[in-house]
């Protein structure tokens, strides 16, 4: 019997600790500097800044494909392991499609687990618990080739997660989609996170992309970067908007917040981010925060 979404583990409790992380290229040039970081298991945070200002480098270090500096003061940690090189407490979804081609999206995943499972049974049921959890059960035989964009970073995630990696790093996956397919798969990004619950890095220059996912948005400054800000999107978001329906109905006018209850089937002060959805682009603090994490951002230089 084929395994359901519910199976797969929550968050494994292991903290993703930087600190003093630096990161200079051959020739000199320095992207990254004294960068200090911890997430929590099961938290999303996004990197958000300007093209070129070291957030997908500092992805890639804690993927372990690249080094950062060598000094003293430095520490990677994942749970209480030093990060060295690539493992498999690591899964990454790149911008690009990465499935191979000549394999079915259920091959894609399966890939992975070769590695993984010692059985093939295991690893079919495996795979048919992620794809049945990414949506893509029906399209298990299809090609690559077959797919949307959206489908295709579906079955990446599928593939990455099916290793049930302990942090899932994303660098821009969804950039090359249109407005409306970005917006769905940021949606369903977050139905598969309330599935599976794993810790998320997400890279990112798109301020409302970052608003709509983030648990918390970390602000990266001019190269060579460290981080400026860091903002909790529940407290900005969530809690701001119950407390204005709230205020409101205190002065009897009960608008927003019936509207919001019947939205979302429960009472507004109980609304977290685990209600996250694209009703939250409606509300005028995802519009406000926006605002703000524009102002926070390091003015675009050049012409």
């Amino acid at each position: 019997m084929a395994m359901k979404p519910s199976d797969p583990p929550r968050a494994t409790g292991k903290p993703l600790v930087l600190r003093a992380l630096s990161k200079t290229f051959p020739g000199g040039t320095r992207v990254l500097s004294d960068l200090c970081l911890s997430v929590g298991p099961g938290e999303i945070v996004v990197f958000l800044g300007p093209s070129g200002c070291g957030k997908t480098t500092c992805l890639r270090i804690v993927a372990g494909l690249e080094r950062p500096d060598p000094r003293p003061e430095t520490e990677l940690l994942l749970g209480d392991r030093p990060i060295r090189g690539p493992g498999p407490d690591r899964g990454f979804v790149f911008q690009s499609y990465s499935s191979f081609p000549w394999l079915t999206v259920k091959q894609n995943v399966l890939f992975g687990l070769q590695y993984c499972l010692p059985t093939r049974a295991e690893r079919e049921r495996r795979a048919a618990a992620y794809l049945e959890l990414v949506g893509l059960t029906a399209l298990a035989s299809a090609y690559p080739r077959d797919l949307s964009g959206g489908q295709q970073q579906r079955v990446a995630i599928a593939r990455t997660l099916a290793t049930r990696p302990n942090l899932l790093l994303m660098d821009e996956p969804y950039a090359a989609l249109d407005a409306q397919n970005r917006e769905a798969q940021q949606a369903e990004l977050l139905r598969i996170w309330r599935e599976s619950r794993p810790t998320i890095l997400f890279v990112t220059h798109d301020i409302p992309e970052a608003v709509f996912l983030a648990q918390r948005v970390v602000i990266f400054g001019e190269r060579p970067a460290g981080i400026v800000a860091e903002v909790r999107t529940e407290e900005e978001l969530e809690q701001k908007i119950a407390r204005d329906a709230l205020r409101r109905a205190a002065a009897g006018d009960r608008g927003r917040e019936d509207a919001l209850r019947a939205l979302l089937g429960r009472p507004v002060d109980a609304v977290t981010f685990e209600q996250r959805g694209p009703w939250l682009r409606e509300q005028p603090e995802f519009y406000e925060l926006t605002a703000r994490l524009k102002s926070l951002l390091p003015p675009v230089r050049g012409g």
